[in-house]
């Protein structure tokens, strides 16, 4: 069995939710190499040439938990004074730190080294430094030194990443693990509801559209919209009384003849209907026909008098009412049938009188009225110098 056959068994293993505290809390899938179970199938040999294949930049090896929002460092960001804390800190459950009995006169020379020397030469004594503890890494995960770790790929740095046990660096707690999920999912809510738009804001903007779009009314120096003109096509529905006609004006467009470029634009007028004619008598006629054309004026109207209705008597009115509580006998009624025969004759003989004094009156008055009207349409019609002339013109002829 060789380091390819482990790379396999590793592969295989099945993935479980890790918490790691890389700065801020990442929930995610990851596989766990556990060196005690690997070791009863595979050798140490085959173990770390394993590891060294999978793991060959320092930017893959996590040593150290960050958390409260600082910036979580791999091997490769770490200080000097940070990573010497790291190296040196060995948990109850390892029986060595990463640099233990078997490494430490190497790593004691190398720190020396970078302290003595100058400002310039410290950044490259701390990468021998770091070069170093790379492989005592892996070296101490063969022997069993380091229990174990766990490893996830990160799309941060594009690399698998080894997450070494026992310094905190991730937790498997489901507890903490579903705490720490509803917390990204609020955050994750909040953060997409505040990328959305304000409702006021697309209520502006619709506004505003809105507004633009619509067209602006033309108002009068006081501020009132001024009426539009409609077309004559919806003349019919503002309407004209019916005692208008149009008519189209001679030389100037109407619906049916187009202008030059196309467009029609009827001309129409308004025009009274004309005056009801007036009608003359024969001989009226008769004396216009002898006359010759003679302005004539329309005869005066003649009045209509009303007939007046004949007012009713407080005795008419007192037999018109009837007491429905007393109920009269047979005799009284005979006597109340007499009483209102004779009172009936009466009025019928005092209304002829009236009426045939009215009627004289009125047969008076009508013949005055008469006489005095056709007076006057003489006097209007035919001036008396005017009759003397025509008459003198018509003797001779007769």
């Amino acid at each position: 069995m060789g380091s390819d056959d482990l790379a396999a068994a590793f592969s295989a293993l099945e993935e479980v939710p890790i918490l790691h505290y890389y700065g801020h809390e990442i929930v995610t899938l990851a596989r766990r190499f556990n060196v005690q179970h690997f070791g009863q199938t595979f050798s140490k040999m085959d173990i770390e040439e394993c590891l060294k294949q999978s793991f060959t930049s320092k930017k893959q090896l996590i040593l150290w938990p960050f958390n409260d929002g600082n910036t979580g460092l791999s091997l490769e960001e770490m200080p000097f004074e940070l990573l010497d804390s790291v190296v040196l800190f060995k948990p109850s459950v390892e029986t060595s730190a990463i640099v233990g009995p078997h490494n430490r006169d190497e790593y004691e020379a190398m720190k020396n080294q970078y302290l003595t020397g100058t400002v310039d030469e410290r950044p490259a004594n701390l990468l021998h430094i770091k070069d170093f503890i790379l492989p005592a890494v892996l070296e101490n995960l063969a022997a069993n030194i380091h229990k174990g770790f766990a490893s996830y790929f990160s799309p941060d740095v594009n690399l698998q990443l080894l997450l070494l046990d026992n310094r905190k660096v991730y937790s498997t707690d489901k507890v903490k693990i579903k705490q720490v999920e509803s917390k990204l999912k609020k955050q994750q809510r909040s953060s997409a509801r505040a990328n959305l738009p304000h409702i006021s804001d697309t209520n502006a903007e619709s506004d505003s559209i809105l507004k633009s779009s619509a067209p602006m009314p033309q108002r009068t120096p006081a501020g009132k919209p001024r009426r539009r003109i409609e077309d004559s096509s919806s003349s019919s529905e503002s309407g004209y009384s019916s005692s208008e006609i149009l008519y189209p004006v001679e030389g100037k467009h109407t619906s049916s003849e187009s202008e030059p470029d196309g467009n029609e634009t009827p001309v129409l007028l308004k025009v009274q209907p004309p005056a009801s004619p007036t009608y003359m008598t024969s001989a009226g006629t008769a004396m216009m026909a002898s006359a010759g054309p003679l302005a004539f004026a329309t005869p005066p109207l003649k009045r209509q008098h009303k007939s007046k209705a004949p007012k009713k008597t407080s005795s008419s009115r007192s037999s018109a009412l009837t007491d429905d509580d007393s109920k009269p006998s047979a005799a009284e009624k005979r006597k109340m049938d007499r009483k209102d025969k004779k009172k009936r004759s009466k009025k019928s003989k005092k209304h002829s009188k009236r009426s045939k004094k009215s009627s004289s009156s009125s047969s008076e008055a009508s013949s005055d009225e008469a006489s005095e009207d056709d007076k006057l349409s003489q006097e209007q019609v035919f001036p008396l110098p005017f009759l003397y002339i025509l008459l003198s013109y018509i003797s001779p002829l007769g």
